[in-house]
This record gives structure tokens, sequence and C-alpha cells, in this order.
């Protein structure tokens, strides 16, 4: 007759290891949406001074604080590290902190940008802000360059990118190679059509004095 004795131990080995497996998933979870909790301030810190509505320096180191615990807990998470870029960006333009640098706090909103980017390679959102950022502040143009050709690779068309694109593009157009000016002008062209222009573009084209280029991918001759 089989001895069985074994089996009892061996499933009882197999209910703890499903149990500690449970109570890991159960922590990751709750750690999760702590984050989610935690990150719900600066966003909405942000949106207020998206409506140009005033915001104090202890509101921003409030909302700081609490982006980089919700980026501790979870690190993977794009969106949080991007969201501490915003905040780093925002106080180099607005000044807020007489104590800061806002060159520094430039560069730390790209190294937020860089490393959101690296988590979501083809966020064109996260390339697109560190083109701006980079161009806006550096003598070395060849970063932003090769940010803004990715945006323009990645996602032209997400939310926040296209606008911007076409405004940096047409004011670097000379920094630009050509591959990238391809981009920009196919960007354009599927914008345009025969001789209507949308305003926001012949803005830009006015600003930055590339009425030719438009012509040329109107007639057809780009």
């Amino acid at each position: 007759m089989a001895d069985t004795g074994g089996v009892p131990l061996m499933n009882k080995a197999i209910a703890l290891v499903l149990l500690g497996l449970c109570l890991v998933l159960a922590f990751v979870a709750a750690s999760w949406g702590i984050a989610d909790m935690q990150d719900l301030e600066p966003r909405y810190l942000m949106s207020r001074w998206d409506q140009g509505k005033k915001v104090t320096l202890e509101d921003w180191q409030r909302a700081a604080d609490l982006a980089e615990s919700a980026h501790r807990m979870h690190p993977s998470n794009s969106e949080y590290v991007y969201d501490l870029a915003k905040l780093y960006e925002w106080r180099s333009l607005e000044k807020m902190d007489p104590a800061a640098d806002p060159n520094q706090d430039r560069l730390q909103a790209i190294e937020y940008y860089q490393q959101a980017a690296a988590l979501r390679p083809v966020w064109a959102r996260a390339w697109i802000n560190i083109a701006w950022n980079e161009l806006r502040g550096s003598d070395d143009r060849s970063r932003g360059v090769v940010a803004l050709d990715n945006a323009a690779t990645y996602g032209p068309w997400e939310g926040g990118v296209y606008y911007q694109l076409i405004w940096m593009g047409l004011a670097t157009w000379e920094d630009l190679p050509e591959v990238t000016r391809d981009r920009i002008r196919y960007i354009i062209k599927l914008k345009v059509t025969g001789r209507d222009t949308p305003k926001y573009i012949q803005d830009l084209v006015d600003e930055f004095e590339w009425q030719g280029e438009l012509d040329k991918l109107v007639t057809g001759d780009s």
C-alpha cells in the first residue's frame, strides 16, 4: 500500500506559497492605489496652473512631494514621472522660488521627461516636452532636434503634440535635418486643403516666414 503521508504536507506547502503570492499581489495593488491617490493632487494643481490660477510655492512643494512619493512607490509608471517633469518645468518657467535656479529646474524636468520616454519609448508627448525644454534653454540644439524628430515619428496626432510640433519645427527649421523637415512638411500638408490653410498654421507660417515652403506644399512642388 502506497504511503500518502507526504500529500497533506505538500498541499499545505502549496497553500502557503499561494497565500504568500496573494499577499504580495494585494500589497502591490494597494501600493499602486495609494500612488494613484497621491498623484491626484499634483494633477489638480497643474490644472489650476493651466487655467491661469495663482498657486503658491507651498502648494508646489506639497505637489512635488506627493508626486515624488507616487514615483517611488511605482517607479515603472511613466505618468508619475511625467508629472514630476511638468512640475519642475512649471517652476522653471514661473520662477516662483527665489532660491531655485530656473535652469537647474529645466534640466531636472528634462531628466524626468527622459525617464518617462525610457518607460514609454514611443510616447510623443514625452518627446515633444524634451524637445521644448532642450530647445528653449540650450545653445546645443542637437538633443532637442532628435527629440523633436522622435515626437514627429511616434505620434504627431497625440493630444498636446501637433501644434507644438509645427511651432517648434518651423522655429528651428534651419537646424533640422532633411528627414525631420520632411516629417514636418507631411504633417502640415495633411491639414492644408487646396488653398484653405487653418488659421493657426497660417499664423505660424507668417511668424516664421515659411510661406514659400507652404506654397510648394499646396502646389505639389515640395
